[in-house]
């Protein structure tokens, strides 16, 4: 699929934070790397797990504790679908799904100067699997997936001397990723005390969209009364002829009183109106200080995209802030990247949208009769990479030349132009600059 120029969040989450898998960081030790995702039609759970975690799920003996032989492989593929197959529990509505393995895929080669990184486990934290399973259901309402296998959590014991009841290392406490039907992206804990997670269906989606102002309307054009003008035109010839036969007073009474019926006809009658001509009929344009109500949420509900995995939740959430070619071109980059961090890439998500500045350029009426607003924003955005349970921030700040129009379906954004991105360090400094508009921005 083409891709072309797009969104900063594209540099954010796909440039630094789609590495390779090979780049992954399991600690030293049992290791995992869950991910559920629910949508319309059932449940996907991406399972990684390196051996010394396997070592722990399922009992298949090796020659050699940190290498596995031909032979050696396909017996722990048996276990390990075995394992998925029936101490793996998925509950859609009250029911128990049997899971559709969709892919398994084994790395039994690691790079070997990662090995000396991990002096306890070596080749045992490195080597892995990677399962996608997958739990057929139409519209799931409440899902609760178990998880049964819960190793010691060694680097807690070292590195922060905490214990189990038993005086022990701690069992472990895996983090899921949950992405749901509803567009929410979250951390679910597995815990041996509570290995059961449990999700029920938002009804109310929508609600986690930034609401945007309405679109400007033509000014109405002020009306009179029918009935009212027809008793008024009667009535001024009227009085003429009055005041010319029976002179002044005759006249003038005669006119007052056209005048009051035509008066109370307007109000007797107020359905009966129709417009005055050259009246009306211009559109009702935002003021600067409008400008930012209408941009800010357009702008926010862009980084919603990334919360859907499915393609037509993507192109809705898009479409929620976008019009024209830039839709389109929006959503190619934003799928591709969701696939490449399927394939074995890390994960990022949104976790802060912040606005710095935004200054207003122009607000016109373009040749169809629709609003256009040219603003210059400048914003920074936080991903967090989560691979293998660990988390990764990053910041990046950006200023662009936005172009909106209130079209019929609300305001959109049809137009970008780059102008910066940098890379902002923890300490709040920028890291790095690019003056000249990115290839890979938004």
């Amino acid at each position: 699929m083409r891709t072309s120029p797009s969104i900063p969040i594209l540099t954010l989450l796909i440039s630094l934070l789609l590495a390779p898998s090979a780049l992954a960081h399991p600690q030293d030790g049992p290791h995992a790397d869950l991910r559920l995702a629910i949508d319309a039609k059932g449940v996907t759970f991406q399972v990684g797990l390196n051996l010394a975690f396997m070592d722990e799920a399922v009992p298949v003996t090796r020659e050699a504790l940190d290498q596995v032989a031909a032979v050696e492989a396909e017996a722990l593929e048996k276990a390990m679908r075995e394992y998925m197959a029936s101490q793996v529990v998925v509950e859609i509505d009250g029911v128990t799904i049997a899971p559709d393995i969709q892919k398994y895929e084994f790395f039994a080669e690691p790079e070997p100067w990662m090995i000396g990184v991990f002096p306890k486990f070596g080749a045992r934290a490195l080597i892995r699997c990677a399962i996608t399973a997958r739990y057929a259901a139409d519209d799931p309402q409440v899902v609760k997936v178990t998880w049964p296998t819960y190793p010691r959590d060694m680097v807690a014991a070292e590195l922060e001397g905490l214990t189990g009841p038993d005086g022990q290392a701690p069992f472990m406490v895996l983090e899921a990723l949950l992405q749901t039907s509803d567009g929410g992206v979250s951390i679910a804990p597995f815990s041996q005390a509570k290995p059961t997670i449990e999700w029920h269906a938002d009804e109310s989606g929508d609600s986690r969209y930034a609401a945007v102002p309405p679109v400007p309307t033509l000014n109405e054009p002020m009306r009179a009364s029918l009935l009212g003008l027809v008793l008024l035109a009667v009535g001024i010839p009227a009085s003429m002829v009055v005041f010319k036969q029976k002179g002044r007073p005759a006249g003038a009474a005669s006119l007052f009183a056209a005048v009051a019926a035509s008066v109370s006809a307007a109000f007797v009658m107020p359905t009966w109106l129709v417009p005055i001509p050259g009246t009306g009929g211009e559109l009702q344009l935002p003021s600067n200080d409008d400008v930012a109500a209408i941009f800010e949420p357009l702008h926010a509900n862009l980084y919603k995209a990334f919360d859907h995995g499915s393609e037509g939740e993507i192109y809705d959430a898009l479409e929620r802030s976008v019009s024209g070619p830039l839709l389109g071109t929006l959503y190619n980059q934003v799928y591709n990247s969701l696939v490449q961090a399927e394939q074995g890439g890390m994960l990022g998500i949104v976790t802060g949208v912040e606005p710095l500045s935004l200054e207003v350029q122009s607000i016109a009426v373009d040749k169809q009769g629709r609003a256009i607003i040219d603003v210059e924003h400048r914003w920074r955005v936080e991903g967090t990479v989560y691979h293998w349970g660990h988390s990764h921030t990053r910041v990046h700040e950006y200023k662009a030349i936005y172009t909106l129009a209130g079209l019929e379906q609300g305001w959109r954004i049809v137009g970008q132009q780059m102008r910066e991105q940098r890379r902002v360090d923890e300490d709040g400094q920028v890291a790095d600059q690019q003056t000249e508009p990115s290839r890979e921005s938004f």
